[in-house]
């Protein structure tokens, strides 16, 4: 149920999956869960000045399996702003409790992200969580830094860049448990209405501290994989697709070594009765 008007929004909803309860035409993670949550807020909205939009209020939502047992539950305050330059930013304050192989958590963290487009052909995004987690590999609490800042720089009608980087750290009482790394770049190159040439490359890097794990494991791991995409619209009803992947994998054994590598051709065709 939602409601909203220029000045209020809130929304509330009730969701009950059994546990035989099937999807098999879908995507259901979870079954056995009974869910409550609500937000609300106060809007605030003008034509001009330091802001277009902005609205702030608290939001609470709890997830029991059909025995009564608490699994998840999330209380905060959210924010959301719109702006000049179409910057947006939302955050939420959160207190989180997760149980997890029989142990409930109660995790504290900060979420949100920073989304701003000053020019047509550029935009800038960082997301954030900041906080408490879950260190599930060793079943314990931890703290988490996540950031994920990404770049779009749109060179005239046909050229598209995309940048973005993906960045873990977890720790305990100071020490590392693991740094992670994801580097992605993309181009998308269109050298007509109907032709399509986009490129993707991505560098991943895990670090890691095996005296904060439970069981043997390699101190840093990389990985490499690259994708290239032609695409060619015969007609508004076929499209016919060329590609090329592959990936690269190294431990502190052994270098960055390709695994896989695959080539294919794909026709789409949109069938009309």
């Amino acid at each position: 149920m939602d409601y909203a008007t220029a000045r209020w929004r809130a929304s509330a909803q009730y969701l009950d999956l059994s546990p035989g309860f099937r999807a098999d035409v879908g995507f259901v993670p979870r079954v056995d869960t009974r869910t409550v949550s609500f937000d609300f807020a106060p809007q605030l909205r003008r034509r001009s000045g330091w802001y277009s939009y902005l609205a702030i209020g608290p939001f609470a939502s709890q997830t029991r399996d059909h025995g009564g047992e608490l699994t998840d539950q999330d209380v905060g305050l959210s924010l959301s702003y719109e702006g000049p330059l179409q910057t947006r930013v939302g955050g939420r304050l959160t207190n989180h409790r997760e149980r997890h192989l029989g142990v409930l958590y109660t995790l504290n963290r900060v979420t949100g992200y920073v989304d701003l487009k000053p020019a047509g052909g550029f935009g800038a995004t960082l997301q954030w969580q900041i906080g408490d987690a879950i260190d599930y590999t060793n079943a314990r609490q931890a703290a988490e830094i996540t950031l994920t800042p990404s770049v779009h720089l749109g060179l005239g009608t046909r050229l598209a860049l995309d940048l973005s980087d993906a960045y873990q750290r977890l720790s305990r009482d100071g020490r590392e448990i693991f740094t992670a790394n994801i580097l992605q770049s993309k181009i998308a190159y269109n050298l007509n209405v109907r032709t399509l040439a986009r490129l993707i490359l991505q560098y991943r890097t895990v670090d890691r501290n095996p005296a904060e794990y439970l069981d043997p494991i390699d101190r840093s791991e990389t990985g490499l994989f690259g994708q290239f995409l032609f695409a060619y619209q015969v007609n508004p009803q076929a499209v016919f697709f060329l590609g090329y992947s592959e990936s690269g994998l190294g431990t502190q054994s052994y270098d960055l070594t390709r695994s896989s590598r695959t080539i294919f051709v794909k026709i789409g065709y949109g069938w009309r009765p």
